[in-house]
């Protein structure tokens, strides 16, 4: 009885101590089995050499023309220093006439003290009638000394027997009576100063109660609506506008002016060209006229502004676009095929711009191009595209397991992890 009892003991403590022992065994199997299940993929990938990624575009649209960006400042078209043609004390002005006043065409400006010469025409309009009266007695009595030759004379009668040379004496003296009368007449009209054209005072030099004698400066005027712009261009930019002295002129162009808000611009049109080239800027000069009027929606144009001017060129047929950056070589773009392998194609070169490159060829749209050409470029090179510029999960996993530093050479893999 002892023994068993004993044996019994022995085996209840046994127990004990494997039952924990067998728990924890199994719970460290489970552990195991579930850390294996949660290791990561183990990826085998080779290495290869990583393809460039380059940007593309679409060249979908044809260019039927393009325009030339120039710049200049805005001037009058005429400007005119009023100058005073009779001498005389200034009796009158237009009504506050000051600095900015518009006038239209023969709108009064000044008037000189006109009695003097009111005077003079007086006289020289009496001086018409006494020549008119002499003139008349003068054929009367060359009438009659006609008749009485004719009557009592023998032989060639002489003109003065005839008083010729007094009748053409008397014709002359109303000729000049009459010019004698018709100065007068302009002088007394040129006591009053009038604009010479639509325009504004730019600068007013004389004021009432002022003696000006004639060749005095009265005033300065310019035309503030009728306005002149010079536009510097290049010999290449006149090329690819096709211009030329015979068909410069009535070609319109575009003002804009870069400090005023809004879409507001003016149309101006090319009048001619200057016949010499700026020599310190070795540049043509286009003139252009542009009428500066005054609508409800567009404020006028102001002399002295600085201006941006945009010429079209004429409609060009297979014309394109594109960026700056895409032109390889000088005259090469690189086109990419549908299997992403990259050929040179050549083109005509027909304008350049501010970071854009007009051309012409012969092809066939859509075509997909480089917007940036690779520093090192190989006929039939094969790369990677994305227009937008976004890399593909493939590609970051690519680029991690080639460039990692955690890579296994002896078994080539790389350990990915979870996502």
């Amino acid at each position: 009885m002892s023994f068993d009892l004993s044996l019994k003991k022995t085996t209840i403590l046994l127990l004990k101590l494997i039952f924990p022992i067998l728990i924890l065994a199994v719970s460290v199997f489970m552990t195991m089995v579930l850390i294996e299940n949660e290791r990561p993929v183990i990826a085998e990938i080779k290495k290869q050499p990583e393809l460039p990624k380059l940007s593309t575009i679409d060249i979908v649209e044809k260019q039927q023309h393009f325009t030339i960006k120039t710049q200049g400042v805005v001037q009058p078209k005429f400007e005119t220093t009023l100058t005073a043609e009779v001498s005389g004390l200034v009796t009158k002005t237009a009504n506050d006439l000051k600095v900015g006043d518009r006038f239209a065409k023969g709108d009064f400006l000044f008037q000189i003290d006109a009695r003097d010469y009111e005077l003079s025409l007086a006289t020289a309009k009496a001086n018409v009638a006494s020549a008119k009266q002499k003139l008349i007695k003068e054929q009367a009595e060359a009438k009659l000394a006609k008749l009485e030759w004719e009557k009592y004379g023998k032989g060639t009668p002489s003109p003065l027997t005839l008083r010729i040379p007094q009748l053409n004496e008397a014709k002359a003296n109303l000729e000049a009576a009459k010019s004698e009368q018709q100065k007068a007449l302009l002088a007394l009209s040129r006591t009053t100063i009038v604009a010479p054209y639509d325009g504004a005072i730019r600068e007013k030099l004389a004021a009432v109660g002022q003696y000006v004698s004639a060749g005095t400066n009265v005033a300065k005027f310019f035309s503030d609506r009728l306005l002149e712009v010079r536009l510097p261009v290049t010999r290449r930019q006149l090329d690819s506008l096709s211009f030329t002295e015979q068909n410069i002129q009535s070609k319109t162009i575009g003002i804009r002016d870069p400090q005023r808000k809004g879409n507001q611009h003016w149309t101006g049109l090319v009048i001619g060209m200057e016949k010499e080239i700026q020599k310190q800027t070795n540049q043509y000069m286009l003139i252009a006229n542009v009428i500066s009027e005054k609508k409800p929606a567009l404020d006028p144009l102001l002399s002295g502004t600085f201006v941006f001017a945009e010429i079209k060129s004429e409609v060009i047929s297979n014309m394109y676009r594109i960026p700056a950056s895409a032109l390889y070589m000088r005259d090469s773009i690189l086109v990419v095929d549908h299997d992403d392998f990259v050929r040179q194609f050549k083109i005509d070169i027909h304008h350049k711009d501010t970071g854009q490159i007009y051309f012409t060829a012969d092809i066939n749209l859509p075509t997909k191009i480089l917007t940036q050409p690779p520093e090192i470029f190989v006929e039939g090179m094969k790369i990677r595209t994305n227009s937008n510029g976004a890399v593909s999960k493939l590609d970051s996993i690519k680029s991690l397991a080639i460039n990692t530093s955690n890579l296994d050479d002896k078994n080539n893999q790389a350990v990915l992890i979870n996502e």
